[in-house]
């Protein structure tokens, strides 16, 4: 086997390519920075598995580039969204079959969205809506509109005389009971150009007293089903406070029938592979037609901003999209994905549904299970590249669901939930019947025990990882550990994130590291060393830490908690992993009393920090 050194150059990182903007996935990579690694760990022809498949960016870039893959994932929207991806199909026929759906959606459904408009009767784009709540106070109606808003979450009561216009304060928007919704504007197409329009209050009582029958019969095919009260997702994100208690509650009533019509004339037609590719078009218009979506000032050109976040955020203002248009969009975006697949990956790359055949003549196989369980001989795997859950910042599982519930139907699963061996720890309910952070790292052992299993011998486990909590490092890497891996000199480097993307919410929020790191664990073990006492860890974790401090303060004046974080991690790493290693010998773990918070404590120890920006304290 030839001898591979550990990748020692991070990429540019690109933006995503069409492909990629075919369907929502959450957290996905770069595709260049994975298409760099698999060409770094691998040779044309050898065999790549990814464990956590995700996205599909393993599978796509490794066909692209002549490798054979095996994807793996647990979340069935995961490998739905990672096979339609590299589907070789005729462009023009599914162009035609799209167009000709779309025509019969059209002719049923767009009587729906029309109003009265300055320019007379026009279909809209979509019509904006403020949440009425009732004050728990005194039961009058609270607009939550931008007038009544004290600060963010917190509203003025509309009777003057309300106990709770007496503080000033006003009231917490999830302490009041969601009653109603008002529409306040809309906007239209006219001749290529958009209008907005301010609705008077004779257009807004029209708008709310328009009858339709929005009657779904029996025998059709729904999502009504319960969200989960046992999710993190239900707690942190307010759903039951914000009138979300069933998959139907994140839609408004006329977009949840229309989407439920759609839906079953997909089901009704003969099955196929464009019919697949017509249900994967409509899967990713959910994500611009339920009540999570927006329109925000000098923000994305003035259209609305839909699910950017890893949580069901529901704005106090939504807009009601037009779903025949982003059907249309999203059929335009899974045309451009094929095209581009057409033109990177060779026409006769063969699907197989066996190792054998992988072996044979096959050249990708995608599997909805563990990975915790492969049916791959031993010592056969040249590397794995994969991108693994990162502890809590992405609940996959219960953010997939919103999808899943349609999937489920549409492939004739059991469920839409497969949380139990997810390898994930939950924030809110951790301390209760949730996944705590040993559970992510039972979760990860069990993986990547069996990479071990299936690695050629000194093969590759590469992956990227980002968190701010040194205590999902710690169990990361001590699974990693006991799993059989070592991590070589020079085995870590730092990626920066797509340059634009790093002003997301996500990344914006709590000082996250606005990059990932990118490990390259080695198969095998090391010689245990006598020198190292356990009972220092903390103590050298400290001093490692105010050692990176010291250094990094002769440059600068100030860093932000990203930079920081991002110099620290590189600096502890490998004296995370010596402790690690002894403690397989010893059989006393470390770092059991580390929490999310213990970085900032030590740091506070040398440095002030405002608002996320550490300077040093006086006289150090």
């Amino acid at each position: 086997m030839v001898n591979i050194q550990p990748i020692q150059y991070s990429v540019k990182a690109k933006t995503h390519s069409a492909p990629y903007q075919m369907h929502k996935y959450y957290a996905r990579r770069p595709y260049n920075v994975f298409r760099n690694l698999i060409e770094h760990y691998s040779k044309p022809g050898d065999l790549i598995l990814d464990c956590f498949c995700g996205g599909g960016v393993t599978l796509l870039e490794g066909l692209t580039v002549d490798r054979k893959i095996i994807a793996v994932d647990l979340n069935p929207l995961a490998t739905f969204i990672t096979k339609m991806q590299i589907q070789q199909i005729d462009i023009d026929s599914l162009e035609e079959y799209f167009s000709e759906f779309r025509k019969i959606c059209e002719d049923e459904y767009s009587k729906y969205y029309f109003q009265k408009t300055p320019d007379g009767e026009q279909e809209v784009d979509w019509v904006e809506y403020i949440y009425e709540v009732e004050c728990p106070k005194c039961e009058s109606s609270i607009l939550l509109s931008e007038e009544n808003k004290v600060r963010n979450g917190y509203y003025t009561c509309n009777n003057s005389k309300c106990e709770s216009n007496l503080t000033q304060k006003g009231l917490k928007r999830t302490d009041c009971r969601p009653i109603s919704t008002a529409p306040s504007r809309l906007s239209y197409t006219l001749e290529n150009d958009t209008k907005l329009h301010n609705l008077s209050q004779n257009e807004k009582i029209i708008i709310s007293q328009a009858k339709y029958d929005y009657t779904i019969h029996a025998d059709l095919q729904e999502i009504d089903i319960e969200v989960p009260s046992n999710w993190d997702r239900w707690h942190e994100d307010c759903l039951p406070q914000k009138g979300v208690h069933r998959f139907p509650d994140f839609f408004t009533e006329k977009n949840y029938f229309i989407n439920v019509m759609i839906f079953n004339k997909i089901l009704a037609m003969d099955k196929s592979e464009f019919r697949d590719l017509l249900y994967f078009a409509f899967s990713s218009s959910l994500r611009y037609t339920n009540k999570m979506s927006r329109v925000v000032q000098d923000w994305e050109g003035g259209n609305p901003t839909c699910m950017d976040k890893h949580a069901y955020w529901l704005p106090n203002i939504f807009v009601e999209t037009n779903i025949l248009h982003y059907l249309k969009k999203r059929m335009g975006s899974v045309v451009k994905g094929m095209k581009y697949i057409q033109e990177t990956i060779p026409s006769n790359k063969k699907e197989a549904n066996s190792f054998e055949e992988i072996i044979e003549d096959g050249d990708y196989m995608i599997l909805n299970q563990s990975s915790s369980r492969l049916s791959i001989p031993s010592e056969s795997i040249s590397a794995v590249i994969t991108d693994p859950p990162y502890g809590s910042n992405v609940q996959y599982g219960e953010l997939s669901a919103f999808w899943n519930v349609w999937l489920m139907q549409y492939l004739g699963l059991d469920n839409f939930q497969y949380l139990d061996e997810e390898a994930i720890s939950n924030r809110k309910l951790k301390k209760i019947e949730g996944k705590n952070s040993q559970h992510y790292e039972d979760m990860l052992f069990s993986i990547f025990s069996e990479a071990n299993r299936v690695l050629k011998p000194n093969g590759y486990l590469v992956f990227t990882f980002n968190n701010k909590d040194i205590d999902i490092w710690v169990r990361m890497l001590r699974a990693v550990v006991k799993s059989g891996f070592i991590l070589p000199r020079d085995g870590l480097i730092y990626q920066k994130y797509i340059k634009g993307y790093e002003n997301t919410a996500h990344l914006k929020s709590e000082g996250n590291i606005q990059g990932d790191y990118i490990y390259s664990f080695i198969k095998g073990s090391i010689a245990y060393s006598e020198d190292i006492n356990l009972n220092l860890f903390e103590t050298e974790l400290t001093q490692t830490i105010h050692g990176c401090v010291e250094k990094l303060f002769l440059q600068k004046s100030e860093y932000n908690t990203p930079t920081l974080y991002q110099y620290i991690f590189s600096e502890i790493v490998s004296m995370l992993m010596k402790y690690l290693h002894a403690e397989q010998y010893v059989g006393e773990k470390v770092g059991t009393n580390l929490t999310k918070t213990s970085i900032d404590k030590i740091l506070e120890l040398v440095l002030n920090n405002d608002d996320h920006i550490w300077t040093l304290k006086d006289g150090d």
